[in-house]
Formats: structure tokens, sequence, C-alpha cells
């Protein structure tokens, strides 16, 4: 479980750094240097890591735009492909969202929600629901995202 979380979560957090919005016709964020900081949540127990900077360049923000746009039902992510697109993307002026059903040792319903506040702040939430035996659980990752600057 751990490994696939780690798989999913890294594939999710590359979606979150750069959200899929320039190409189908949603506002972006300014290039620039930007601030992250990542919460977790689970059963009620928050986690915050330390905030991390990137260098967000127009250049990087398009070129991942480019493949972010040709998601459809027949979409995965996982090491492996064993996520499947099963809603989505919806998109609105000022967001996306998206749900994945994921299959595996342990089967999981994925969403992603994307929001752009303005063109200097957005929030990304990652929600997963997964059942142990009888004990549904969901988790939780929101990331916030500012701009603070320009890149060095």
């Amino acid at each position: 479980m751990q490994r696939r979380s780690f798989v999913l979560c890294s594939t999710v957090a590359v979606l979150m750094v750069f959200p899929p919005f320039q190409a189908l016709a949603i506002d972006k964020p300014e290039p620039g240097l930007w601030q992250f900081t990542k919460k977790h949540e689970i059963k009620g127990i928050i986690k915050q890591s330390p905030p991390k900077t990137h260098c967000l360049t127009e250049a990087k923000i398009d070129n991942f735009l480019d493949g972010m746009v040709k998601l459809s039902p027949k979409s995965t992510i996982g090491k492996g492909g064993e996520c499947k697109l099963i809603d989505g993307p919806k998109i609105g002026e000022k967001g996306v969202n998206l749900r994945f059903s994921c299959v595996g040792k342990l089967p999981s319903n994925v969403t992603l929600s994307y929001r752009l506040e303005d063109p200097r702040h957005y929030t990304t939430v990652f929600e997963t629901q997964v059942s142990i035996g009888k004990w549904p659980i969901t988790a939780r990752m929101i990331l916030e995202a500012a701009r603070i600057g320009d890149c060095p």
C-alpha cells in the first residue's frame, strides 16, 4: 500500500505543481517563484510539511499543459496504469476536477480538484477513499500555492 500510495501521490504531485489550465481556456498562474505548502489529513490528524519553493516558467507550464489536455476516459496514472480516469476533466473558468478509480491490492477512488483563486494563488485538493475491511478511510492532501516573486 505504501509503495502504491507513493507512486500515486508522486504522479498527482506533478499534476498539482503544473495543473491543467491554459489550453482549456482556464486562467493560469503567473510564471515566477512559487511557494508550495502541503497539508495531509487522515482521520482527524493533520500533518503540515515545511513550505517548498519552485520556479515555474512560462515554458514549463505550457509544455506540461500540452500533455494534460489529452486526458480522456482511457487515461491512466500510476506505475502500470492502475488508476483510470472515470470522470473529467470537468473544466470551469477557474478550475478542473478529475476522478480516478484505482485497482490493485487496495482499490480506491481518487479525486483531484484544482482551483485558481487568482493568477498568484491556487489550491489543489487530492482526496483518496479506500476501504480496509469494513472500515472506510478518507485521506486528503491539500496543496496551497502562492507566487512569492520572480525566479532567481
